[in-house]
């Protein structure tokens, strides 16, 4: 417990860019979204789920995300978009501040992991695929419908710089 950064994230004074995969068997969605939560009242914290990304440092510095970040808090850059309220169990209507396109990419079961190399205890992958639907953005509020079947869900705001995502939202 003396190590346990999770309990030790709301005391975070500086601010924090979560970057992550949708498919990250290491450091899931899920437990990103809840880590983001737990900073997210730090001034400038962002959550970026992009899909695909492998886990490591080489394929996150690939991604323009941590650049962006970088230069917003460090030399007052442009803001990377942000969600200033957030979606809910019954709606994705929320106030987002910056984006050009906003997508909705959900889950229609819980997501499950499996190990794909007995002799490897670090080959634990996702068993599921996300699936996606376009949700609006108009006069700085996302518009849209969460698909009947989701069981849970994130979006994604896109500019030409880089991606934010909300948490991931039970339903």
């Amino acid at each position: 417990e003396l190590w346990s950064a999770e309990d030790r994230l709301d005391g975070v004074k500086c601010p924090v860019l979560w970057l992550s995969s949708d498919l990250d068997g290491n450091f899931s969605p899920n437990s990103n979204s809840l880590s983001y939560l737990k900073t997210a009242k730090t001034d400038g914290t962002r959550l970026s789920i992009v899909k695909g990304l492998a886990h490591s440092h080489s394929a996150a510095w690939k991604r323009k995300e941590p650049l962006v970040f970088a230069d917003s808090i460090v030399n007052g850059g442009e803001e990377m978009p942000l969600f200033v309220t957030l979606p809910t169990r019954e709606s994705v209507e929320c106030e987002v501040r910056g984006g050009t396109t906003a997508r909705l990419y959900y889950l229609t079961e819980n997501p499950t992991y499996s190990l794909k190399d007995e002799s490897n205890p670090l080959s634990t992958m996702p068993d599921y695929e996300w699936k996606k639907t376009e949700v609006k953005i108009a006069d700085g509020r996302l518009v849209g419908e969460i698909p009947e079947d989701a069981v849970v869900y994130y979006i994604s705001v896109t500019e030409s710089r880089c991606t934010v995502s909300s948490p991931l939202t039970k339903r």
